[in-house]
């Protein structure tokens, strides 16, 4: 049975643009209850804000904040110490010019990209971007990436890419940036439970030294600002040589996956 919080981030995915057949495969439930979602969108939505403004629910997430701060303060974590990550759905072929227009339509080429950073802002892991294609054509001849880049048959996180990118990549960049800064300790890192992500028991035993919390963002409970970090990708400044290209949006044909990454990870800095 999904829980409220889901049912918000699938009416927020189909307002994007993504299918009820792609969402029903990533959530592993029936079709019909994505249908049943989006019909129920209004009451859905007006449950969820009851549910937000009731004392049981502050008193919840207080008690959390409590516990989370005295734990921080007991392991001896600093800013530095703490990231979060969240991935978000993108319509790369889509300008926000044109998506204004009223004739517009949601492009279906969507990839999804990770964000992660500390709390201090002083570090930001390269963007974890996943796409349909092994080797997209827009590739051949590209020695580097600006991002790290993955494919999945439906462009989706799932617990193997997250594993995989949890084990070889976050924790190496980040002892890497440790090491570069003179820093030690113990690190932790921010999720929420969505299950797309591996179990915090089986991320836990990677390394000693690095542990998962997955539980803080469902409580309301943030280090990081997720939503203005991923809107800021979202919504990046395109080079100036790729947006002259667009300006006029009846011949805007979309950007190549390599374009959308260079803006993307500008965004990051």
């Amino acid at each position: 049975m999904l829980n409220i919080e889901t049912k918000i981030e699938i009416i927020e995915k189909l307002e994007k643009g993504e299918s009820g057949s792609s969402l029903a495969q990533f959530y592993n439930v029936n079709k019909s209850t994505i249908g049943d979602i989006k019909r129920k969108k209004e009451n859905i939505l007006s449950n969820a804000s009851n549910m937000d403004s009731t004392d049981g629910k502050k008193t919840r997430k207080k008690k959390f904040k409590e516990i989370f701060l005295n734990m921080i303060k007991r392991e001896g974590y600093t800013k530095n110490d703490v990231y979060n990550a969240d991935e978000t759905g993108i319509n790369w072929k889509a300008s926000r010019q044109e998506s204004s227009t009223p004739s517009y339509k949601v492009s279906k080429d969507r990839i999804t990209a990770m964000v992660c950073a500390n709390a201090s802002g002083d570090h930001a892991l390269p963007l974890l971007v996943i796409g349909t294609a092994i080797k997209p054509r827009c590739f051949k001849n590209v020695n580097q990436l600006p991002v790290k880049y993955k494919a999945q048959k439906s462009a989706w996180m799932n617990s193997k890419l997250f594993y995989e990118w949890y084990c070889n990549e976050f924790i190496p960049k980040v002892k890497q940036e440790q090491e570069y800064k003179g820093r030690k300790g113990k690190v932790l890192l921010l999720l929420d439970n969505a299950p797309s992500h591996p179990s915090a028991e089986k991320l836990n035993i990677v390394d000693p030294n690095f542990k998962l919390e997955n539980n803080a963002n469902d409580l309301g409970f943030e280090i990081l600002n997720d939503d203005e970090i991923v809107e800021a990708v979202k919504e990046s400044e395109l080079p100036s040589e790729i947006e002259n290209e667009y300006e006029d949006v009846k011949n805007y044909t979309g950007l190549t996956l390599i374009e959308a990454f260079t803006a993307m990870e500008s965004a990051m800095h």
